[in-house]
């Protein structure tokens, strides 16, 4: 389960992922996705995450940055959840 940090202003979402093409440190990285989808997950990753290069070569799909200034009430938690 990815959680998010409670000060992190930014998370890109990656579609489109085929997971076993991703490094097993990534699994926790995965939303929204049942076991059984392995070739169109999606990932998420904090923006200064050292794998963001890596993920975007390995997802097909839409790429989505979500940026929250700071002082948004609920943080980018709430605006995820939100649609943002």
């Amino acid at each position: 389960m990815f959680n998010v940090a409670q000060n992190q202003t930014q998370v890109i979402l990656f579609f489109g992922c085929d997971s076993t093409k991703l490094p097993r440190e990534l699994e926790r990285n995965k939303i929204g996705c049942s076991a059984e989808n392995k070739t169109s997950s999606v990932v998420a990753l904090y923006g200064d995450d050292k794998n963001v290069s890596f993920v975007s070569k390995n997802c097909r799909d839409d790429v989505v940055s979500a940026m929250v200034e700071n002082g948004v009430k609920g943080g980018i938690e709430e605006s995820l959840r939100n649609g943002f």
